[in-house]
């Protein structure tokens, strides 16, 4: 028989013995026998974990109450109202939505009923309209009542018919006859305020199928990158039942949102495993010989905090009623970049709000996952949060390249999985920047690796060329931050390392070549009108207000590396250049002084240059080797360390989950400003 192959990070050690190979007749049985064994084992977990799932759904749903409702204007109502005007606010603050001549109420819910009410709260008919109004009600596609709305806000309880929720969804579509009332130019229907489901008195509900079936697809997969990480099965076990738990509880807690996003969920695992079966190999075989031996139970540790870092982001990300703060903006470019229009214009605030040009890379991302949702907004936040996450695991790799241990490696992902400022960025939709740092710090690793491998080649240096082409691609102030980055290293590696350095050349054609086709096809048009805007530009004449701002952007780099402020950032970069090899810093040089560059525009023009988001992987990689360096030296190391990296955990995870759950918007100052 032929041998079964390995896990990737299974002991492979073991001496195997040699025995007689058995006759095929006195075989047959007893593998017959195996192989049913085997399948019987397989089914007996399948249906305890299904048995398991249909246990905590049922007790989640009933924990809960049977109780739902969702209000215009709280996130929930996107996904379940159609063919409804924009969320209003009248005079107390309330929000409400106008409805149109047909609109439809539609419940994607993820448990069967067997009896439920429906609560709609409406606020009246508009001004003029003679009531009672009569409102023509189809349920599921059927005929079903009419009920007469009058002008005074009421609470409608309507009792839904016992076969309406046997599948979990219902749809409500209400005829209104829209009428138009001067001076709004619209058509208003009835004003809805909000809707409640709820089941009676005695009513068991039970998960979906289908509900069920991604659950057990969340669980399987989970367990897969648990499997191939080599982890030990007692931890695989606890890893179920605590997702099993959790789904659960997901379940119960909102039934209205959780099949949707448990399906976004379920995207977020297979993405996770593609990530893991696709770059392990490579990590292994490239990363790994070209910066020395490692343990595998610390590149095991690596990959954990990997997964940590995207499962952190996309889950909270993917909630359906989050929207980042700029979505509207990336769904207006998104949408005009799919009906053509390669070259985008606006107006963003780092330009004084001056009209420039968009690059379009970070659109060229979303654009194929547009076709897995109806709601661009869904596909482009979960794209740029996944490799955000991605990012933290270049930061490890990096961290190997400029000469830390796998621990540190492990050290640096995690501050950077960790940092507030990460989610800040995140919070306020600034995909294309995050995008460019990640783009940032893969380029970086490019020329490391480049620079010490012996045998170069033309795919690689291709790669390599693609990658900061996409870089100046990304976002104005991330491809100008990257370009100085490689002209600083590429004027230093020339002046003082020329004959030790014979890379240069490429890097200067790699420069040249790139720099060139991106402003032939993009910035070309705006270069002189940028200029004319700066020279324009009021904010370069100083006077007191010019003082204060200075002041106050001193004082607002504490806020961008809270909570440990900026001291430790500055004491780790150095550690960093003076820890690592000789010929690497000039590459730390070049980003250093790019960032400095920025600073000091950022002090002379007020522009909003984010340099500070810039640095967050190089802080991310001195710390992890400044505590790696103090768990070996001394024995309270891992107390430090545990209360430093707890600090950033416990500030950020609190900003992320505040601003997606509890609506808290995070200050916006340590990035701009």
């Amino acid at each position: 028989m032929r041998k079964p192959h390995p896990r990737p990070y299974q002991n492979q050690n073991e001496e195997t013995m040699s025995t007689p190979t058995p006759t095929p007749t006195s075989i047959a049985t007893p593998m017959l026998v195996a192989r049913l064994n085997h399948w019987a084992s397989k089914l007996g977990w399948l249906l305890l974990l299904v048995a398991a799932l249909v246990v905590a759904d049922v007790l989640s749903l009933h924990l809960h109450g049977g109780s739902y409702q969702f209000a215009m204007g709280d996130g929930v109502d996107r996904l379940l109202v159609h063919h409804f005007h924009s969320v209003e606010q009248d005079s107390q603050g309330k929000a409400y939505r106008w409805s149109l001549d047909h609109s439809t109420i539609a419940v994607r819910g993820s448990a069967l009923v067997p009896l439920a009410a429906l609560t709609l709260n409406l606020g009246g008919m508009p001004e003029h309209v003679p009531v009672p109004h009569p409102v023509q009600a189809r349920l599921d596609g059927n005929d079903w009542l009419t009920f007469s709305v009058g002008s005074k806000p009421r609470a409608y309880a309507l009792l839904l018919p016992p076969p309406t929720l046997r599948d979990g969804s219902l749809d409500l579509e209400w005829f209104t006859g829209a009428t138009h009332v001067p001076p709004d130019p619209r058509k208003l229907g009835i004003r809805l305020d909000r809707v409640s489901l709820r089941w009676l008195d005695g009513s068991l509900a039970f998960p979906t199928w289908t509900v069920l079936a991604m659950q057990g697809l969340v669980i399987a997969t989970a367990m897969a990158m648990a499997w191939y990480l080599a982890l030990p099965r007692w931890s695989i076990m606890v890893i179920a039942a605590s997702l099993v738990v959790a789904l659960g509880w997901l379940v119960g807690s909102n039934i209205l949102i959780a099949g949707s996003w448990l399906a976004r969920i379920l995207v977020t695992n297979l993405a996770l495993l593609g990530l893991l079966w696709s770059v392990a190999p490579c990590l292994r075989r490239v990363v790994l010989p070209a910066a020395g031996a490692a343990p595998q139970p610390e590149l095991r540790w690596l990959w954990l905090v990997t997964v940590l870092a995207i499962a952190l982001r996309m889950v909270v990300m993917l909630y359906p009623p989050f929207e980042p703060h700029d979505w509207y903006i990336h769904r207006k470019r998104i949408v005009d970049f799919l009906n053509g229009a390669f070259v985008l214009y606006d107006k963003p605030a780092e330009f004084s709000t001056r009209l420039t040009v968009v690059p379009p890379a970070p659109y060229l991302f979303f654009a194929p996952f547009t076709l897995l949702t109806s709601n661009p907004v869904v596909a482009m936040q979960g794209v740029y949060a996944f490799l955000d996450g991605v990012t933290a695991l270049l930061v490890g790799v990096m961290t190997r390249f400029f000469g830390g241990s796998l621990r540190a490696a492990g050290v640096a992902a995690l501050v950077f999985a960790l940092f507030p400022l990460n989610f800040t960025a995140l919070w306020w939709g600034f995909g294309p920047q995050v995008i460019g740092q990640c783009l940032t710090v893969l380029f970086v690793l490019f020329v490391l690796f480049l620079a010490q491998t012996p045998l170069l080649t033309r795919w690689a240096w291709g790669l390599a060329g693609l990658v900061f082409t996409l870089l100046l691609l990304s976002h104005v102030g991330a491809g100008i931050l990257g370009g100085f980055l490689l002209a600083g290293y590429l004027a230093l590696i020339w002046g003082f390392r020329r004959n030790e350095e014979p890379r240069w050349k490429g890097w200067g054609l790699t420069m040249v070549t790139s720099g060139a086709a991106v402003t032939l096809l993009l910035y070309s048009t705006v270069i002189a009108m940028q200029l004319d805007g700066l020279s324009s530009n009021q904010r370069l004449a100083w006077d007191a207000g010019d003082i204060f701002r200075v002041q106050w952007t001193l004082a607002s780099l504490n806020v961008s590396f809270a909570p440990v402020g900026v001291i430790l950032p500055i004491l780790s970069i150095a550690f960093l250049v003076i820890s690592t090899r000789p010929a690497h810093r000039w590459l730390l040089a070049g980003w250093l002084a790019s960032a400095g560059l920025f600073f000091a525009v950022d002090l002379a023009t007020g522009l909003q240059v984010r340099y500070a988001y810039f640095l967050v992987p190089l802080f991310a990689v001195g710390l992890g080797m400044v505590l790696d360096g103090y768990l070996t030296r001394h024995r309270v190391g891992w107390v430090v360390a545990g209360c430093l990296i707890g600090i950033v955990g416990v500030v950020g995870l609190h900003l992320w989950g505040a601003g997606i759950f509890g609506g808290i918007k995070p200050s916006l100052r340590g990035l701009t400003h």
